[in-house]
């Protein structure tokens, strides 16, 4: 009976693997697809050194492309700190409410992560249009914190889950002003939460999507 029970979970196991490697190769064969075809000289790369090597490469790599990588470091680094900064306080303001406020107002600030892209796009071109904000970097900005800000505020109110309040108190009790006891209390033990979601947003495909209508 055990060993029946090994097999099937030697099985399950193998199959979650496969199933995980199609997964990532779906994923990552299109890619595999493109970088051969930027290396080839012939006609369909639309160059005017067809033999020359990486003609297409050479191509795509020119002003256009700088512009558009300097502008992406920028929108995701004033990204980066706007939303972490939002999503904490965020986060932190709610833990201290009743239940039923906090379900009203957690479930509005996450309606960015619900609502389909499209629809969100779409609002957001419109009211941008309205103020001017189309094609400018305070409106890039608004729109990925608007789609970052939400996860901040789940990673962020989960680790608040665990955290020891009585902590914050300790140290308030010694004298240490609330932004003090902050700063070397609260924010070393959360900080693992804030980068490694926000850099993973700030450069996915749905916030780079946000391109479109720029």
């Amino acid at each position: 009976m055990a060993k029946t029970q090994g097999l099937e979970q030697t099985f399950w196991r193998a199959m979650l693997y496969v199933a995980s490697l199609m997964v990532i190769a779906f994923l990552l064969v299109p890619i595999l697809i493109v970088v051969p075809l930027s290396f080839s000289g012939e006609a369909r790369s639309a160059t005017h050194c067809k033999d020359c090597p990486c003609a297409g490469t050479r191509k795509s790599w020119g002003p256009v492309w700088q512009a558009s990588l300097e502008n992406s470091i920028i929108v995701a680094s004033l990204t980066t700190i706007a939303s972490t900064v939002l999503g904490t306080m965020a986060a932190i303001g709610l833990s201290s409410l009743k239940l039923r406020l906090f379900k009203a107002i957690y479930g509005m600030l996450l309606l960015p992560m619900v609502v389909p892209l499209i629809i969100t796009a779409l609002g957001i071109y419109f009211a941008f249009a309205y103020m001017g904000l189309l094609g400018s970097y305070l409106g890039l900005v608004t729109a990925h914190t608007l789609l970052a800000a939400p996860f901040v505020l789940v990673t962020v109110h989960a680790s608040l889950q665990r955290f020891d309040w009585t902590l914050m108190q300790a140290g308030a009790s010694l004298g240490g002003r609330p932004l003090k006891v902050f700063f070397e209390i609260m924010l070393p033990l959360i900080l693992q939460a804030w980068l490694p979601e926000q850099h993973s947003r700030s450069s996915s495909p749905s916030t780079r999507s946000w391109w479109l209508f720029s």
